[in-house]
C-alpha cells in the first residue's frame, strides 16, 4: 500500500495547518459482525497498568508454529453447513433476478464459484467492496459480477448501501508535540508510537468503535528494575532513534509524540496514525513480569477474530513477525514470536496494519541493563528497520 504523493501532501497540510501539531477528527468503521475465526492462542491475555503490560503465562508462550501466524480465512455465517464436494451437493438454488450494485458490508467475505460453501473459494472481499448482484438466492447466496466473472457471496454479507464511517468523540486536540511530521523520498508513511507518557489518564475511553467496553485512555507505563528508567523515556529514546534511521532509509515518518508530558489516548494514538494515511503504525513499548526470569522480545498484533479492525489482522501479523525476527536477529534477545490480541485499544481502533513491539523485559535485570545502552537501542532499532525493509520488499 503506497500512498506516495497524497500522504507527503497529507503530512505538509498538517505542518501548515498547525506547525508541530495534529488537530484530527476521527472516524472509524466499526467492524463488529460475527462469524469471525478466531486466531490460535493458548494463554490467556490479562493488563498490567492497564495496557500492554504482559503476564508470565501470556509471554511465556512462543508462537513460532505455522498455525499461530496463519492469517484466518474470510468470512461467512457461522450457521453454514461444513465444506462438501460439488460432487455431494445436488440443491437447486433458485434466483431472483435483480440488477443492483451492492457494497460488502464486513471484511475479509469469501466469494465463491457455487452458491454454498461447497464451492470454490476465488477470492476475498473488503468492507465496501463495490459489485453487481444479478440475482438473489433462496438458500441466503446472492449472484454477483466479481472481476468480470460470475460468483456468488453471502447475502448476509452484502447491502445496497455503502457503509459510512460512525463519528467518534476519540480525537486529538491538536496537543503540542504530537503529531509530527517528517518527510521521506520513497512515498512510505510510517507513523511510530512512543508508548506511554509522563502522566497516566484514568479517565474511560471506549475500547474499540462501537464498544461498550471502557478503558483507561493511557497509562505511564512500567520502569527498570535495574536501571531506574522509566518506561516512557525508554520508548521516546529508542523511537528517537529509529525515526532518524527510517528517515536515512527514505521513509516519511509520523512521531506520535515527540515529548513526554503530552496527553493523548490510545485510541487517539491510532486515530492519528488512521487519519494521516498511515501505511504502517508502529507503537513502541518495553515489557515486565511479576517473576524477573522471564525475558525475551515479542510482537502483538490482532487475531483474524478481532470484532474492530480484523480487516488489517492479516498484514499486521505479518509486519509484527519480520519485525521480531529482524529485533531478534540483531539483539540476540530471545524471539517470544507474535501474540495475537483483541483486547488493546491503541489496536483496536487503527485502520492500517499494526505492531506493537515489546523490546525486552524491564523486570529483567540483564535484560533492563541492556535497554538502557545506546549499544543496544542502536541494535534494537536497526533490527525494527530491517523488518520494515523486509515487510515492503527493499
Amino acid at each position: 500500500m503506497r500512498k506516495g504523493k497524497r500522504m507527503r501532501k497529507r503530512g505538509r497540510k498538517i505542518l501548515a495547518a498547525c506547525g508541530l501539531a495534529v488537530c484530527l477528527t476521527v472516524s472509524f468503521t466499526a467492524c463488529q459482525k460475527g462469524g469471525k475465526e478466531p486466531a490460535a492462542s493458548d494463554a490467556s491475555f490479562e493488563s498490567r497498568t492497564e495496557e500492554f503490560r504482559t503476564t508470565e503465562a501470556e509471554t511465556a508462550r512462543e508462537t513460532e508454529s505455522p498455525e499461530e501466524t496463519t492469517v484466518s480465512e474470510g468470512t461467512e455465517p457461522e450457521t453454514m453447513p461444513e465444506e462438501t464436494t460439488p460432487e455431494e451437493t445436488t440443491e437447486t438454488v433458485l434466483f431472483t433476478e435483480v440488477n443492483e450494485t451492492v457494497y460488502c458490508s464486513d471484511s475479509q467475505v469469501n466469494v465463491r464459484r457455487a452458491p454454498g460453501t461447497y464451492g470454490e473459494k476465488i477470492g476475498v472481499l473488503s468492507r465496501n467492496e463495490e459489485m453487481t448482484r444479478t440475482g438473489i438466492g433462496d438458500n441466503g447466496w446472492s449472484r454477483v459480477i466479481y472481476q468480470g466473472e460470475e460468483a456468488y457471496v453471502h447475502s448476509d454479507y452484502l447491502s445496497t448501501e455503502k457503509q459510512e464511517k460512525p463519528t467518534s468523540s476519540v480525537s486529538a486536540e491538536g496537543i503540542p508535540g504530537t503529531g509530527i511530521y517528517h518527510a521521506g523520498t520513497n512515498g512510505i508513511l510510517v507513523a511510530i508510537d512512543a508508548g506511554h507518557q509522563l502522566h497516566g489518564s484514568s479517565t474511560k475511553e471506549p475500547n474499540g468503535p462501537g464498544s461498550s467496553e471502557m478503558k483507561a485512555r493511557v497509562t505511564s507505563g512500567t520502569s527498570g528494575c535495574v536501571s531506574g528508567l522509566d518506561e516512557y523515556v525508554l520508548n521516546l529514546t529508542v523511537s528517537l532513534q529509529l525515526r532518524d534511521a527510517l528517515l536515512a532509509e527514505g521513509y516519511s515518518v509520523l512521531m506520535i509524540r515527540e515529548t513526554h508530558d503530552v496527553d493523548i489516548s490510545n485510541a487517539e494514538r491510532a486515530v492519528l496514525a488512521n487519519e494521516a494515511g498511515a501505511d504502517i503504525f508502529l507503537r513502541v513499548h518495553a515489557n515486565s513480569s511479576s517473576d524477573s526470569s522471564v525475558k525475551g522480545a515479542l510482537t502483538m498484533a490482532p487475531s483474524g477474530g478481532n470484532p474492530y479492525c480484523s480487516g488489517i489482522a492479516g498484514e499486521s501479523q505479518r509486519l509484527s513477525q519480520l519485525i521480531v525476527d529482524g529485533m531478534c536477529a540483531q539483539t540476540g534477545f530471545r524471539n517470544r514470536g507474535v501474540m495475537f490480541t483483541d483486547t488493546m485499544t491503541g489496536i483496536n481502533w487503527c485502520e492500517v496494519p499494526v505492531s506493537i513491539i515489546e523490546m525486552g523485559f524491564m523486570s529483567n535485570p540483564e535484560e533492563d541493563a541492556a535497554m538502557a545502552t545506546a549499544e543496544v537501542q542502536q541494535e534494537i532499532v536497526r533490527g525494527i528497520v530491517n523488518g520494515v525493509n523486509s515487510y515492503f520488499g527493499r
